[in-house]
């Protein structure tokens, strides 16, 4: 919001200056981001009166004049065509910046001539986009006077950042009251008053509701016999201060009130009203409107609109419709002053993709009780500056507005939560500043109500703060607080997070943070991609964009964007990871919601060296990854298992195993994950249920002492089917594993011709170790024996075996 200084003092007196006032409204909550001065790109250029203009004695397109600056006659060289004697301009004389590129005027020597100023356009003082002429200035303004104050842009503009909750301070008037609350003063009241006609104003147009829930207030004026044209200086100045650009009397007026009081308001053209009547209803379906910005616009059926008798003529509390809209030509004018529910507009907004003045305050909460006084308001400033009569009466149709709360409020509580000891007068004083009625007092307590455009006053809580702001945060007093220092548990998730965080950098990881809304075609891309059964994704009703409009059911999705980014960003070597929530819809209808955790690696596994070409990461350096980071994390019996998506590579992906449990799963992705995600090889992406992974961890240590006696080891190979899995065989050995049995390494796997088509052969390194004596070669070969034995008997598997150390 875009408060003119002046503007404000005429209507609350501060006797502080712009930048005081800033600070008081900042530490009062309604914070001022800064503070603009639009007449310091003026300085050194006032008013001038041209005396004379000759020809230039050296050019025929240059005249030179003689021009008044208030100070003395000087001498100018211009090559304006509408320049004439008696006429004011604007003067920039010797020092003045003129906004196009920060060139300061000089005394300078033009074909000849001295020239000792600039007769100067809108353009090059950055007022307009007029560049074919000077600026001609009106009669009354005075010779010398400095043109920004001429003008009026001798101001200051507080630009205030206002809160959703706060939308009274969208106006010069809610600031005043701000101000006036904050410095214990009054505002001036407004002229809500004008001189009316005879003829009711039901005589000439009629309003019917048939939504009351989207439209609990619609008031309407007419006036007859306008005159439409261009808005006096002050008010095209006023409102181009606060962001609006000037159109004509009429419109500029209602952007005016909009501005003062915070209540928007349309005019429309009376007379091409199909039957004079307004009916504020929701759209017919297959209905459009050509709004004020000329485009056509396709209308949903839960859109509220401002229709005639034939066709909708405004998209309610957005804007208007060009089929209506105010023109040189209008006489009369039928003037909207209406309350929207703040949902309604809003969806509406967004549907469209049209945010307005109107719209921005609509959505937010108007004030429910100031319709009428607004449509008054400006019926008075049009016929005060666009002539015509106003008609008799406001045209009304209202049912069931907002109405206000009542809230009992403890003094005790406010000074116990502000840790003050203010008396029950004075903290009853502040109300009555903030324009708060009181219903009812108790011993310790008042009944308030809040003021109709105070819609964020509903809970004691409210309440308190509203003190805290008026009394002042930094008269608030601070407490020495005594507290004991103890230990707390800290939950499993908490320490889930931390460690993995710690774990994962640690490995060269770095940690994304991804939007829980996602596209729908990439979430559909995921879906077809990952899950082995139908998923349906959760559908957002009121996106904060089109292109997120679902919520992520994997959060590969995110990953593999941002992965796609920095790819395109000339990174080539990428680990990332992500722990977010996923959710989908699940078999039941319902909603279902789960933590996970994701990681994606590409790239060469290590740093590049003068004297080192490292490896591309692979299936192997994510499946490493992942033992590992779960170990760190006391989950054992960890395996794997060949699996089957269509996101990974078919070969080259596995699902997770951990203590007989699926975690997840991890691959190569596959060529169409590439093409999909527009992705270059090789990328390796890992997602894991990181629920289930905080209920496995396992911090739990185990000591055991180290062996004192000396071990043996036998190799192994066993001839096998080549689909048999290395998991499959490690299973066996393990199950039937002897007491001395040590550990299982696998160094070798052969396939050839010496085996046959479709085998394979797997050479695994056995250590035997006793705990209470040395083995003898007799155990050791007992041992050995039963594993041979196992492993034929469980897999119908040949032995081929050698000796190890």
């Amino acid at each position: 919001m875009r408060v003119s200084y002046r503007w404000l003092n005429e209507m609350v007196e501060t006797g502080l200056s712009p930048e005081e006032l800033a600070d008081k409204l900042t530490m009062a909550g309604v914070e001022v981001e800064k503070i603009e001065r639009p007449g310091e790109k003026l300085n050194n250029v006032v008013v001038g009166k041209v005396i004379s203009v000759g020809r230039h004695p050296y050019a025929d397109k240059l005249t030179l004049c003689r021009v008044d600056s208030g100070q003395g006659e000087l001498e100018i060289v211009c090559g304006a065509p509408n320049v004439r004697a008696g006429a004011k301009v604007a003067l920039g004389r010797v020092g003045a910046i003129l906004s196009g590129g920060g060139l300061k005027l000089r005394k300078a020597r033009i074909r000849g001539v001295d020239s000792e100023g600039m007769i100067c356009s809108e353009i090059e003082l950055g007022l307009g986009d007029d560049a074919e002429g000077i600026i001609i200035l009106p009669d009354e303004y005075q010779v010398g006077q400095s043109l920004a104050s001429a003008l009026g842009l001798d101001d200051a503009i507080l630009v205030i950042d206002v809160t959703p909750n706060r939308p009274d301070c969208l106006s010069i008037l809610g600031v005043a009251r701000e101000v006036a609350a904050i410095l214990d003063t009054k505002v001036k009241p407004l002229s809500l008053e004008t001189v009316e006609g005879d003829e009711p104003s039901s005589d000439y147009a009629s309003v019917v509701t048939e939504d009351f829930d989207l439209c609990p207030r619609y008031c309407a004026r007419v006036l007859t016999g306008v005159t439409v044209g261009p808005s006096p200086a002050w008010l095209k100045r006023r409102i181009e201060l606060c962001g609006i650009r000037p159109i004509n009397d009429i419109v500029d007026v209602t952007n005016y009130v909009l501005l003062e009081m915070g209540q928007p308001l349309h005019a429309f053209d009376l007379q091409k009203l199909r039957e004079r009547r307004v009916v504020v209803r929701t759209a017919l379906g297959g209905e459009t409107i050509v709004t004020l910005d000329g485009q056509e616009r396709r209308l949903a059926a839960h859109m509220l609109v401002i229709a005639d008798a034939v066709r909708p003529i405004a998209i309610a509390g957005v804007m208007g419709g060009a089929n209506t809209e105010v023109d040189e030509a209008t006489t009369s004018v039928l003037l909207e002053s209406a309350y929207f529910k703040p949902s309604s507009v809003r969806r509406t907004s967004k549907e469209l993709g049209i945010s307005t003045e109107a719209s921005y305050r609509f959505e937010r909460g108007a004030d429910p009780e100031a319709q009428a006084a607004a449509a008054t308001r400006a019926a008075e400033l049009m016929r005060t500056l666009a002539g015509g009569e106003v008609k008799r009466g406001v045209i009304e149709a209202s049912r069931a507005v907002p109405s206000r709360p009542e809230v009992r409020v403890r003094n005790s509580r406010v000074n116990l939560i502000l840790g003050t000891s203010l008396p029950d007068g004075e903290i009853e004083r502040v109300y009555r500043r903030l324009g708060m009625e009181v219903m009812k007092k108790e011993r310790d307590a008042v009944v308030l109500q809040p003021p109709s455009f105070r819609r964020d006053l509903v809970e004691e809580i409210d309440f308190v703060e509203e003190v805290a702001r008026i009394f002042g945060y930094d008269r608030l007093p601070t407490p020495v607080t005594r507290a004991r220092v103890g230990t707390t548990q800290r939950e499993p998730w908490q320490v889930f997070e931390e460690l993995t965080k710690n774990v994962l950098t640690g490995y060269g990881f770095f940690e994304i943070i991804c939007s829980d809304l996602v596209n729908e075609r990439r979430c559909r891309q995921i879906v077809d991609l990952l899950f082995d059964v139908p998923v349906d994704a959760l559908r957002v009703l009121n996106p904060v964009s089109a292109e997120r409009n679902v919520l992520r059911p994997s959060l590969l999705s995110g990953l593999l964007e941002c992965m796609a980014r920095n790819q395109t960003q000339k990174r080539d070597s990428i680990r990332l990871f992500e722990v977010g929530r996923v959710r989908h819809m699940g078999d039941s209808g319902e909603a279902m919601e789960r933590a996970s955790l994701c990681l994606g690696m590409t790239g060469s596994s290590q740093e590049k060296a003068w004297d080192l070409s490292p490896p591309e990461v692979d299936f192997y350096s994510m499946k490493g990854s992942v033992e590992a980071y779960l170990s760190r994390l006391g989950i054992g019996r960890v395996s794997f298992r060949q699996v089957g998506k269509p996101l990974f590579h078919p070969g080259r992906s596995a699902s997770i195993i951990a203590n007989g449990e699926e975690m997840g799963c991890l691959g190569q992705l596959s060529r169409n994950a590439h093409e999909a995600f527009d992705l270059k090889p090789t990328v390796i992406a890992c997602e894991m249920d990181a629920e289930s992974l905080v209920r496995l961890m396992d911090f739990s240590v185990t000591f055991r002492k180290l062996p004192v006696f000396p071990g043996s080891s036998r190799d192994i190979a066993i001839i096998l089917d080549e689909k048999m899995t290395y998991e499959e065989v490690l299973s066996v050995l393990w199950k039937k594993r002897p007491e001395i049995l040590e550990g299982i390494e696998l160094f070798d796997v052969y396939r050839g011709e010496q085996i046959g088509a479709g085998r394979k052969s797997m050479a695994f390194s056995l250590k035997y170790r006793s705990k209470r004596s040395t083995l003898t070669d007799e155990e050791v070969e007992a041992a050995h024996s039963a594993i041979k034995s196992a492993l034929i008997a469980e897999l119908a598997c040949q032995i081929r075996e050698g000796k190890g150390e």
